[in-house]
């Protein structure tokens, strides 16, 4: 009697963990790009220490896929990247005392918002999927 063999291959665990790999090794290498344009962009201030202080979370994963976290860990970061007082271009939650609300009507008060890690998101964006492109035709 006649027998025949059926060989079934399953490629989804190596192909999803192709996948993962190269996903991860694109966000790292965006993530430096990120950082490098963070801590060259041109400020109005003494900030060294605090662009020195841009760093990067390991990619991990969410409900909604793959993550990296880029961020200055100096506490002082995010004065200079939102502004303070009558610059400040970001909605003050909570009460504010009578003497903040003074300060903050003088013209020219406060500190100019950088915006350093704002504007190094889109080409860190852009260096994402251009790496993605490279790793999936």
């Amino acid at each position: 009697m006649p027998t025949a063999r059926i060989h079934v291959d399953d490629n989804f665990r190596k192909l999803s963990a192709q996948y993962s790999r190269a996903t991860e090794k694109a966000l790292g290498r965006a993530a430096a790009v990120t950082v490098a344009v963070a801590r060259s962009a041109p400020v109005e201030y003494q900030i060294q220490d605090v662009l020195s202080s841009i760093r990067v979370t390991p990619a991990h994963t969410t409900s909604k896929g793959k993550r990296i976290i880029v961020y200055a860990a100096d506490f002082r970061a995010i004065f200079f990247e939102f502004g303070t007082y009558a610059r400040r271009r970001r909605r003050i939650r909570g009460r504010r005392t009578p003497r903040a609300v003074a300060i903050a009507a003088q013209p020219g008060s406060g500190v100019k918002p950088q915006r350093f890690l704002t504007r190094a998101v889109k080409p860190g964006q852009a260096a994402l999927l251009r790496y993605l492109r490279a790793f999936f035709p």
